[in-house]
């Protein structure tokens, strides 16, 4: 009975070691399986960690363009403000220069011919204007005197004499 009973222990523990070899290799497998699976989610995630981290740099560098084209454009608005308001003075300028040179025009009655002549001597270059004569500052001319010359200004920037020659500025 001993013996029967030591067979039959005997065979238990050759199935509990079976089944014990068979638990370890069932667990072996089912952790190397864990592990694959953790191994594979573990380098997904840093590769989406990575892919944070870019598109955090891509963010910050598209911010940064962003800001700097903000400030371009308000820097372009103000020039072009700046510009406009150059431009309305530089007309209202010349409008009132045409017009003041306009009222010195109807003030003066005759033209007076002052001929230009050039002379040269070595090494420079002059220009002299016959029959003008010069006052200093402060003192008048003569109330009788007519005005000394008269100049238009053209856009080619060229002095109109009476006497119909035209000499450039």
């Amino acid at each position: 009975m001993l013996k029967e009973d030591n067979r039959k222990l005997q065979g238990e523990q050759i199935l509990l070691q079976e089944s014990c070899e068979e638990a370890r290799r069932l667990g072996e497998e089912a952790h190397e399986k864990i592990y694959d699976l953790w191994k594979k989610q573990h380098q997904e995630h840093q590769r989406l960690e990575e892919d944070l981290q870019s598109l955090m740099k891509q963010k910050e560098q598209l911010t940064r363009q962003r800001v700097l084209a903000v400030k371009m454009q308000h820097h372009f608005t103000v020039s072009q403000m700046r510009f406009e308001n150059l431009q309305q003075e530089l007309e209202q300028t010349t409008a009132q220069d045409e017009s003041l040179l306009q009222m010195e025009l109807l003030k003066q009655k005759h033209y007076v011919s002052a001929p230009v002549k050039k002379t040269e001597k070595p090494g420079r270059s002059k220009k002299h204007l016959e029959g003008m004569t010069f006052y200093t500052p402060g003192s008048r001319p003569p109330q009788k005197m007519p005005p000394l010359f008269n100049c238009e200004l053209t856009s080619d920037a060229s002095i109109n004499l009476p006497t119909g020659d035209a000499g450039t500025i």
